[in-house]
């Protein structure tokens, strides 16, 4: 959220994104594509951490060995 009060500071003292600046947000909300100018932003895949999670805890529920080390490649947009 605090990308959403950037873009009003900015506006607010004449400073131009993305010609002057620019803002990437985290999380991918659906503001994203409604606010202006959009910004750019990296969704961490959460479904794909909470299926890799739900995995781990099966794992270890059923004392079976297992990586504990879990990488998600986010995705930028």
């Amino acid at each position: 959220m605090r990308s959403y009060g950037l873009l009003n500071y900015f506006r607010e003292n004449k400073i131009k994104v993305p010609s002057d600046i620019s803002i990437v947000s985290y999380d991918n909300l659906f503001l994203n594509k409604i606010v202006s100018p959009r910004l750019t932003s990296i969704d961490q895949n959460l479904e794909c951490i909470a299926k890799e999670a739900i995995d781990l805890a099966d794992d270890l529920t059923n004392k079976r060995k297992t990586d504990s080390r879990i990488e998600v490649e986010p995705i930028l947009f």
